[in-house]
């Protein structure tokens, strides 16, 4: 792996790790986002990282990508409300642990592909990517939602 892709990877775990301590101090049934709980944020995030593992399981094995009615993504809201009833009848707590299963098996996975296959575009749902452009934006992602959370926190003046 490339000097550059590790020191990515490292500000990945940095803005999951402030994230979740962001989310941690919330109480559980507050609205951390407009209509989700803290389990129902983590829902929404398993459910992305389900989708991210299958992605680079069928780019570095072949083994066939699973069919979803959202597969396409046109629709995120409707994505996003199927990652959460899929994980209805799970804890917060197994919901964060699945989060945190699916980020280990991408970091691994990433650490398999070659140096010369990094800058490949795969297939991902939503788009043709690099495995560096994946990790630049999953940094953004986590760091949107930080701000979002803290934002919506704040009392109305």
């Amino acid at each position: 792996m490339t000097q550059d892709l590790t020191a990515l990877i490292a500000e990945m775990d940095q803005a999951r790790a402030e994230l979740w301590q962001i989310v941690a101090a919330l109480d559980p049934e507050i609205d951390v986002c407009p209509g989700w709980n803290k389990r129902d944020f983590f829902a929404h995030i398993a459910g992305w990282e389900a989708i991210v593992y299958e992605v680079f399981l069928y780019n570095t094995t072949g083994t066939p990508l699973k069919t979803y009615p959202y597969n396409n993504l046109d629709d995120l809201d409707a994505a996003n409300a199927a990652f959460v009833a899929e994980r209805q009848s799970g804890t917060e707590d197994n919901i964060k642990l699945e989060c945190e299963i699916n980020r280990y098996a991408i970091k691994r996975m990433i650490n398999d592909i070659l140096a010369g296959d990094l800058d490949k575009p795969m297939a991902f749902p939503w788009g043709q990517m690099t495995v560096t452009k994946f990790v630049q934006d999953a940094i953004k992602h986590e760091r949107d939602h930080a701000a979002d959370i803290l934002k919506l926190q704040q009392p109305l003046t």
